[in-house]
């Protein structure tokens, strides 16, 4: 439900933790993720975010952002479509010590600090 209201938020905060991380893997995105709702809720009540989690082996996962990232899946909401790939580009590497392809996320479009409160930006840069 939240992802729909706070979709432009979500983005943003994948294209600000794009920029300022060089080669930002899918795996640690949604770490960061993780640690920024957490960290908020600790201390303030609330999360940034507002994304559900799902706990899977290697921690905790924004079901919503991995999906519509690994999958393309896409979600409708009153006949718009939410799309997180307005803020950030995605770049596939082959990981040959892994022998699997890898995502990475790269910044897309100017960051908008405009729709985060002071606390928000300044977790933000903690959190990176």
């Amino acid at each position: 439900m939240f992802r729909r209201i706070n979709n432009d938020k979500i983005s943003n905060v994948l294209n600000y933790f794009a920029s300022q991380i060089e080669y930002l893997s899918m795996t640690k995105t949604l770490k960061l993720l993780y640690i920024l709702d957490e960290t908020s809720i600790k201390e303030t009540g609330t999360p940034v975010t507002w994304l559900d989690y799902k706990v899977w082996e290697k921690g905790p996962v924004a079901i919503d952002v991995y999906n519509e990232i690994t999958k393309q899946e896409t979600f409708n909401y009153q006949g718009k479509v939410l799309s997180l790939l307005q803020s950030v580009q995605l770049e596939k590497k082959f990981n040959v010590d892994r022998n699997s392809e890898e995502i990475f996320l790269k910044p897309n479009g100017k960051f908008d600090e405009s729709i985060f409160n002071r606390y928000e930006l300044k977790l933000l840069d903690r959190v990176c």
